[in-house]
């Protein structure tokens, strides 16, 4: 096993790596191998209860910004999706609607009390295409 196929987030644990036995190497990789895909960098979950979350140091930043200048568009990104054929809308916003639930990061706001900001996860999002007859 080669050193670019494992990524390392510490150089010591790299040597230590590095200087196993071709055997002890090859049982660590099977070990590794043998761990459910589901213990992997799991990313555990947020305690529900949580009115106010705090921000991480790059949405103050960002959140910084906006204050500075409310306008500001620099950390905007757009899309664009073409679609093809007749397009069941109530689907599409079903769909859409579906992904929202599932997703916290997508029915977060961003307040402030006493001028620090902080998240809140909204329990619920309506979404509702807007329809525009061109």
């Amino acid at each position: 096993m080669n050193k670019e196929n494992v990524v390392i987030g510490s150089t010591d644990l790299s040597n230590r790596i590095a200087n196993l036995s071709e055997e002890k190497r090859a049982l660590l990789l099977e070990r590794l191998k043998k761990r459910p895909m589901q213990q992997r960098n799991k990313i555990s979950r947020r305690n529900a209860g949580l009115d106010a979350i705090p921000l991480s140091f790059a949405q103050e930043r960002l959140w910084f910004l906006t204050q500075l200048d409310p306008q500001i568009t620099a950390y905007n990104e757009a899309g664009a999706l073409q679609l093809s054929g007749k397009l069941n809308i109530a689907l599409l916003e079903r769909a859409l609607q579906k992904i929202i639930k599932r997703h916290e990061i997508l029915r977060t706001v961003f307040l402030a009390k006493d001028a620090i900001p902080y998240q809140h996860v909204l329990q619920e999002v309506n979404l509702h295409l807007e329809r525009m007859d061109f």
